[in-house]
């Protein structure tokens, strides 16, 4: 039974061409993938992963998938934040995990994105005194500030 299971995950890797397919958010990151005509970094962080998925230009994405309209960024240092502006967008979709559905896709610039995460972030430490994690969410209330674009 173990080993059939073994042999499908492979399989699902095989044909989508992304190891560690089941892994993290990756299968999700996939079905919005599709939904965009982009391909999947199958590599997870380091130098070979740093960005999410690729369009057929070469161009790079962040993607945030969530199950509800709030998207969370965590571990978001200055130099993560950084790197965002190498981005072509940050994708934000919500994904109906039990029915295997995209629901919604919205595209928004990091030139627009990270501010607004320094701003949440400034304003989360004013609000606590310290932050113990350098973690944020953005949120449907945030589409509007972000300029973001619904694409989906």
């Amino acid at each position: 039974e173990l080993n059939e299971i073994f042999f499908i995950i492979n399989k699902l890797e095989e044909i989508t061409g992304i190891d560690n397919l089941l892994t993290s958010n990756k299968f999700w990151e996939y079905l919005v993938a599709v939904e965009l005509e982009h391909k999947v970094n199958s590599e997870q962080g380091g130098r070979a992963g740093a960005h999410d998925a690729y369009d057929e230009d070469g161009k790079s994405y962040e993607y945030k998938v969530s199950k509800n309209t709030s998207w969370n960024f965590q571990d978001i240092s200055e130099n993560v934040l950084n790197k965002y502006y190498e981005d072509e967008a940050i994708i934000l979709a919500v994904v109906d995990k039990k029915n295997l559905v995209v629901n919604s896709i919205h595209s928004a610039s990091p030139d627009c994105v990270v501010p607004r995460l320094k701003e949440k972030l400034e304003e989360k430490l004013n609000r606590t005194g310290s932050l113990r994690r350098l973690q944020v969410s953005l949120s449907k209330g945030d589409l509007e500030k972000i300029k973001a674009k619904q694409l989906l």
